[in-house]
C-alpha cells in the first residue's frame, strides 16, 4: 500500500512538472499569462490529452499483467492443491486400503483361491465382467472358488487371520465342556456371520475404498503422478487379488460396479508395462559388444 502511494505521489509530480515547463516554454511568466496565452493553453491541453492517453495505456498494460499474475497464481495454487490432495490420498490408500490387503491376501493364500486367481494373466484383466470372467476361468475353476468360499476351512482361515491381524474382532464364542473331572475349551462359531465379516467388512469395504481412491484421479481432482511411483504396484496387485469378487457381481452395461477401479487399474497397468519395457531396451541398448572385424583382402 505504501509502495502505490508513492508511485501515484512520482507520478503526480512528473504530470505537474511537464504541465508547468510546457507553460513556461510557451511563454507563460505570470498567472496573468495563463488566462492571456493562447497558444500555451493549447499547447499545453494537447500535452495534457497526450499524458492521458499514455497513462490509459500504461493503465491497461498494468491491468493486463496483473491478471497474468493472477492467473498464474491461481494455476500455481491448483497445482498445488492436486498435489496435496493426492497425498493425502496416498494416506488414506495406506489406511484404508493396504491394512485390509494383506489379511485378503492371506487368506486367499491359505485357501488356495489365490493359486487360482494367479493362473489369470494380467494383460487379460479389463473389462472386469462375467463375460471376461468365462474366458478367463473354466467353470471348474469358479466352482473350486465356490465350493472354497463356503467351506468349513475357509471359515477357520478367516477366524485365524482375523485373530492375526484385526485384534479388535473376534468372530467366535469360547464354550466350555465338562468330560468328567476335565474341563475342555472350545469355540462355537457363526459360519454365517464370519462369510459376511470377510464379504462385507475386508472385501466390499476394500472396493468402496478403492472406488473412492481412484475417483479422485479420474476425475483430476488429485495429482496421479505424484503417487504413481510409490503406490502403482501395490494398487494392481490388490486389483488383481480382487478381480474375481469385481468380476462376479459386474454384469455388463449400466449396472457395472467399481469402474473408476478399473479404469485406474487400465492406465495404471498400461504405464507400468510401457516402462518396463523402456527400462529393458535401455538395458539392452547399454551393452557395449565391442568394434567388427575388419576384413583384410
Amino acid at each position: 500500500m505504501i509502495k502505490r502511494k508513492w508511485v501515484a505521489g512520482g507520478v503526480l509530480a512528473v504530470v505537474t512538472i511537464l504541465i508547468l515547463a510546457s507553460l513556461i516554454l510557451n511563454g507563460v511568466h505570470s498567472i496573468k499569462d495563463v488566462f492571456l496565452c493562447r497558444t500555451a493553453l493549447e499547447n499545453t491541453y494537447y500535452l495534457m490529452q497526450i499524458l492521458c492517453a499514455l497513462v490509459v495505456i500504461l493503465g491497461g498494460i498494468t491491468g493486463v499483467w496483473q491478471y497474468v499474475l493472477a492467473k498464474k497464481a491461481e494455476l500455481h495454487q491448483y497445482h498445488n492443491n492436486r498435489i496435496q490432495k493426492a497425498i493425502e490420498l496416498a494416506e488414506y490408500y495406506k489406511d484404508n486400503v493396504l491394512c485390509n490387503m494383506i489379511i485378503i491376501q492371506n487368506i486367499y493364500d491359505k485357501s488356495r483361491i489365490l493359486d487360482i486367481l494367479n493362473s489369470i494373466r494380467k494383460e487379460d484383466m479389463n473389462s472386469f465382467d462375467i463375460r471376461e470372467l468365462d474366458k478367463n476361468l473354466s467353470k471348474q475353476q469358479k466352482e473350486e472358488i465356490k465350493k472354497i468360499l463356503w467351506s468349513k476351512e475357509f471359515v477357520d482361515i478367516i477366524i485365524e487371520a482375523a485373530d492375526d491381524y484385526a485384534r479388535d474382532t473376534v468372530l467366535y464364542q469360547p464354550v466350555y465342556i465338562k468330560d468328567g473331572d476335565k474341563l475342555f475349551e472350545a469355540r462355537k462359531v457363526n459360519k454365517t456371520r464370519v462369510i459376511e465379516y470377510f464379504m462385507n467388512e475386508l472385501v466390499c469395504a476394500t472396493l468402496n475404498n478403492l472406488e473412492f481412491f481412484a475417483m479422485h484421479f479420474n476425475y483430476e481432482v488429485a495429482d496421479k503422478d505424484t503417487v504413481y511411483q510409490s503406490l502403482h504396484q501395490t494398487y494392481l496387485e490388490i486389483v488383481q487379488l480382487l478381480y474375481y469378487d469385481i468380476a462376479t457381481n459386474n454384469e455388463t452395461g449400466e449396472q457395472k460396479l467399481y469402474t473408476n477401479v478399473i479404469e485406474l487399474f487400465n492406465e495404471w497397468k498400461k504405464l507400468a508395462e510401457i516402462q518396463a519395457y523402456k527400462e529393458a531396451d535401455a538395458y539392452r541398448n547399454n551393452i557395449v559388444k565391442g568394434h567388427k572385424a575388419i576384413t583384410v583382402d
